[in-house]
């Protein structure tokens, strides 16, 4: 009876009448001499005692370290999914642990370069986990992010890839300009002028950019993936699809990890706000998609949604699948702006907490471009490596996905650094913990955009080692789609905002903290709902004397 209890408790707790006949003789003696109430306490009891005592000192990971309250519940990771730190939490459990830790009683965590290339490679004898179609139950249809069957996967990443080409890239910065001409404008609206219109080296307000750098990037992600403006940037009260957005994913990264609290329809009582943010989630994408299913413009005929739908009814030789497109177009919205948004806010901090590293790329910036229309796709941006390194190591230190991304095991079983697990096991290698570990990062908590540069003393080996664990937009073929685009979108952004403004903290950022320590309050301070969103920085801006 014990083999089964895991089994038992993720279907739901069984009748009682059941239960009590499955009980000893002398318990079901027991059970007859009390009244209903009774029994329910007494055989739950038991079966909550039975399951916690298999599940730390019988089940096939009872060896493997962990969290106490973890390793009996997935309680653990539904907590602190809610607590909303669950990146931090996995760095936390590595540091005392040690490289594998189990983290829920069918979850394990692997802190290293081996796990990333076994459990997300290539050749990896895993599927996503099961924690995605929890996902899907509320889109409607799988994703190319969302998609567990491998087959389906490939026949979706063909598709992407086709209408992610060269040439969208040429119309992503086509929409890319016309957005930042915005955004320039309203930055330079706030500067402070006197009578004359001059700005006599005024400085502007404290502008949170975690906030401007997402209305940025959904305006720009509007343009390129959908042909039609968004307008956050202008209109606040378009703004409200954000916070929607935030808290569907919330209540999504909430219930994906105990798909019990969904049957028994917990999440209407503990999470009703982030469950009217989902719903209003959905039913903007699927507005969205019909609307944009209907699109004919010139503007539309070459966005990523038209593309996408007409390569999709290439490779279906049909029409395509109005559901699976609004799943499409659930995911645009949010991978297609949020990562990168998150990266540029999390960019700018780390530039402005080291003034050092700030200098060196305004030199760099200053010398190589002699205009603002300059920065753009080509060699000079590309020439740029200090630029890149300093992307890359805001990356590496404050990963826009930072967790987990679940893979479950497949028939056959893993073997990780000798430690052989069986098929059912989720698995997964959590990218914030990875990229603070001293194993592959001299110095992890720093911040040394060098380390990304041969020329700056790293060696071969250290940058192949750190190359190896640097992964923020995942490994495999499961990875990132949109990478060169979010790259595109980086540099062009922070390369003209340097180009055209000086840069300083507001007094919102507390002078009095050293650089680590505003470092380290930033991660504490950090939303995890998979995209780790952190406040701020809060920054004011001045214009360049050219």
């Amino acid at each position: 009876m014990i083999d089964d209890l895991d089994r038992k408790a993720n279907n739901g707790f069984p009748e009682i009448s059941e239960w009590i006949n499955n009980l000893p003789d002398s318990l079901k003696l027991l059970a007859l001499g009390m009244n209903i109430p009774m029994v329910c306490a007494v055989s739950v009891s038991i079966y909550i005692l039975l399951l916690v005592i298999y599940r730390l000192y019988f089940h096939p990971l009872a060896n493997y370290p962990g969290p106490v309250f973890g390793r009996m519940t997935d309680w653990y990771t539904v907590y602190h999914a809610w607590l909303a730190n669950r990146h931090t939490d996995f760095h936390r459990l590595h540091q005392k642990y040690g490289e594998i830790v189990r983290v829920g009683p069918n979850r394990i965590s692997v802190n290293s370069i081996e796990g990333l290339k076994a459990i997300y490679g290539s050749k990896a004898n895993t599927q996503k986990s099961k924690t995605y179609s929890i996902v899907n139950n509320y889109v409607g249809y799988p994703s190319i992010e969302t998609v567990i069957n491998k087959e389906e996967h490939i026949r979706k990443r063909r598709i992407f890839q086709r209408a992610l080409s060269d040439r969208a890239l040429r119309t992503m910065e086509l929409a890319l300009v016309d957005k930042l001409r915005l955004f320039g404008k309203l930055l330079d609206a706030s500067i402070v002028r006197d009578g004359n219109g001059k700005t006599n080296d005024s400085w502007s307000g404290a502008k949170d950019m975690a906030e401007w750098s997402g209305h940025l990037a959904f305006d720009i992600m509007g343009d390129f993936f959908f042909g039609r403006s968004f307008n956050v940037l202008e209109k606040v009260d378009h703004r409200y699809i954000l916070k929607a957005i935030n808290d569907g994913t919330r209540m999504l990264y909430i219930v994906g990890n105990m798909p019990f609290l969904l049957k028994l329809q917990l999440e209407k009582i503990f999470f009703p706000s982030l469950l009217r943010g989902l719903h209003e989630y959905s039913e903007y994408s699927k507005n969205l998609a019909m609307s944009c299913f209907q699109g004919h413009s010139e503007k539309e005929t070459n966005s990523v949604f038209q593309l996408l739908l007409h390569e999709t009814e290439a490779e279906n030789k049909g029409p395509a699948c109005l559901p699976e497109l609004i799943s499409e177009s659930s995911l645009l919205l949010l991978a297609g702006f949020d990562t990168t948004a998150t990266a540029l806010s999390n960019t700018m901090f780390h530039l402005l907490n080291n003034p050092s590293t700030y200098t060196r790329l305004c030199s760099e910036i200053h010398s190589t471009f002699s205009n603002n229309e300059e920065i753009k796709s080509g060699k000079l941006l590309t020439s740029c490596l200090y630029l890149r390194a300093c992307i890359d190591e805001s990356m590496r230190l404050s990963p826009p996905v930072g967790t987990v991304l679940p893979r479950e095991i497949l028939p056959g079983g893993l073997i990780i650094s000798n430690h052989y697990f069986a098929a059912g096991i989720e698995i997964g290698v959590p990218v914030y913990a990875l990229h603070h570990s001293e194993r592959y990062f001299t110095n992890a908590e720093d911040y040394k955009p060098e380390r990304w540069m041969t020329a700056e003393g790293t060696s071969d080996e250290e940058q192949a080692l750190q190359k190896a664990a640097f992964s923020p937009f995942s490994v495999g073929p499961r990875g990132c789609a949109g990478k060169n685009m979010a790259y595109l979108e980086l540099t062009t952004v922070i390369a003209k905002l340097i180009w055209r403004y000086n840069l300083r903290f507001s007094d919102q950022m507390d002078a009095a903290l050293s650089a680590r320590q505003r470092q380290t309050k930033r991660d504490d301070d950090s939303i995890d709902r998979v995209i780790a969103k952190s406040p701020g920085p809060f920054l004011e801006f001045r214009l360049r004397d050219v």
